[in-house]
């Protein structure tokens, strides 16, 4: 979708034009996300080996994102981390598995 349908779409949100759809829009937008989600953590669960250091992101709770970390092991979309022994952080310390798209490479 070009940039201006884009802008055009949000636009008459925005105005009120779908108000009636917004339940629906907001469904599709949510399943969508979700879809991407999962292409972006197999995409990056595809470029990762074991040893590879890794940043936390998109992780609940918040205080968690950032961390620098190693992969152990990967089995299908997860990723088993360890956390840094001078990150360990709240309940979750040492090994935590985690979604693909929730690290990327540091």
């Amino acid at each position: 979708m070009s940039r201006m349908k884009g802008e055009t779409i949000i636009r008459k949100i925005t105005e009120g034009s779908y108000d009636n759809d917004l339940e629906t829009i907001n469904s599709v937008v949510v399943a969508r996300m979700k879809i991407v989600r999962r292409e972006e953590g197999l995409k990056t669960v595809g470029k990762l080996k074991r040893g590879d250091r890794v940043v936390t992101k998109n992780l609940r709770p918040k205080y968690m994102n950032g961390l620098m970390a190693k992969v152990v092991s990967i089995n299908g979309e997860k990723v088993l981390i360890e956390i840094e022994p001078d990150q360990y952080t709240g309940r979750y310390m040492k090994r935590s598995p985690v979604a693909g798209n929730c690290v990327e490479k540091a």
